[in-house]
């Protein structure tokens, strides 16, 4: 395997991760297919930006 600079592998493993956490019983039987995914792509926009200013916002 090649290995490629312009990858994040930490940014994508924790895309993964979060998305494993978002993919939960309830979730998967509350929303339709279409919604489902708008939802998981807002929830890990909040996790990844919300992580960062949480972490910002304690480093004072």
């Amino acid at each position: 395997m090649e290995y490629n600079k312009s990858r994040n592998i930490g940014m994508e493993l924790l895309i993964q991760q979060y998305s494993n956490e978002f993919e939960t019983e309830e979730n998967l039987n509350h929303y339709s297919w279409k919604d489902f995914l708008k939802a998981r792509r807002k929830y890990l926009k909040y996790m990844l930006e919300g992580s960062i200013n949480r972490n910002a916002s304690q480093s004072y």
